[in-house]
Parts: C-alpha cells; structure tokens; sequence
C-alpha cells in the first residue's frame, strides 16, 4: 500500500484486533471501511465510532461471514484489506475441523493471490492478549485467563501439566508458566484501566 490517505477495509473491525488495527490506520490518515455483523448494534460498534477521526475516517459496513457476498460491496475500490473476521465458536463437536478450515482457507488466499497478482500475508497467532478498546472482555482474553479464573474447563488437564512442569527455566528459549500467568494478568489489567478510561 502506497499513500496514507487511501481507503482499505478491515473485517471483523470490532473485535479485539480489527478495533486496534482500526485505529492505527485511521492514525496514519488511512480512510477505513469497517465491516461488523450489525452496524446498529451499538454496544458492540460504539467503541469504534468513538475513536479518534471517525467521523471523517470510517464508515461501518455489515458484512457476515455466514453470507456470501456480503464482505463484496465493502472492499470494492480498496487499496488493501485486512481480514481479521473469524467465527468464534467454543462448542464447536468437531474442533478439528477449525483446524482444517483454516488451512483450506490460506491455501485458497495464497492460489488466488498468485493468480492475480495480489500481495498476500499471513498471519496466525495462537492467541492475542493485551489491552483492548472494545467495552467486553475479548474471547481470547477469556480463554487466556481461564486457568486462572476456572471458566473454561480443559478435559485434557494431564497433558497441560506435563507441559507446564516440562518448561525448563535453565533453557533459554523456555517461559516459567508462571511467569506467562503473571504477563497475562498484567495486560488484562491494563485492558481494564484502558477500557475504563476511554469510557468504553
């Protein structure tokens, strides 16, 4: 991507990190069409209309992953976009089926970026935590605390025990377990302070 004042899209723009990329873009004179399930819905979009430059920078779009087409009007005539959309599903009864979707799914975006010519990255991180802009708790942060705070229960409780008393602190590529803990309390903290002052 060329000049800052171009128009890109984001989808998934409310979430954890789509609000966040939202943001930097808007900072850097980026115009941004935001794509979120219910432009309406304004406990989950508020957070978004309030950033700094919205009013003249973004445009909220509804866009579904559910409904094709729907993501087509949003990102015609932009110069790039960021696809952070993903369906949370916690219950899911074939979780090895997200695994396989995902995979399917970047094979496809690198054949038809290759195709047309089009620059693609990739990125996939095996969790995201840190402060956040939106006014509830992100899924990942939920997750990421749930050893702590026993909302989620693990069936497989052997084998994250063995992990944790395998990280060894005398290798230098290994994190104490606790030490990982300690970090995540602390950003959710500072997502907490964030949330409160920006009056999210």
């Amino acid at each position: 991507m060329g000049s800052e004042s171009e128009t890109v899209c984001v989808t998934g723009a409310s979430g954890f990190i789509g609000s966040w990329l939202v943001m930097r873009l808007m900072e850097r004179g980026y115009t941004v069409r935001a794509t979120v399930r219910d432009p309406d819905n304004m406990k989950k979009v508020k957070h978004l209309l309030e950033l700094p430059g919205a009013n003249s920078k973004l445009s909220l779009w509804k866009a579904d992953l559910d409904k094709e087409g729907s993501f087509d009007e949003a990102i015609k005539g932009c110069t790039g976009v960021f696809h952070v959309a993903t369906p949370m599903d916690f219950e899911s009864k074939d979780p090895e089926m997200y695994f396989v979707s995902k995979t399917l799914a970047e094979q496809e975006a690198w054949k038809y970026s290759k195709e047309h010519n089009i620059d693609f990255v990739s990125i996939i991180p095996p969790l995201v935590v840190g402060p956040f802009l939106m006014a509830s708790m992100p899924p990942s942060l939920i997750t990421a605390l749930s050893l702590i705070t026993g909302y989620l229960k693990f069936k497989n409780i052997h084998s994250i025990e063995l992990s944790c008393a395998s990280a060894s602190p005398s290798s230098p590529h290994s994190v104490l377990p606790a030490r990982v803990c300690s970090l995540i309390v602390e950003e959710f903290s500072k997502g907490l302070l964030y949330s409160s002052i920006s009056g999210s």
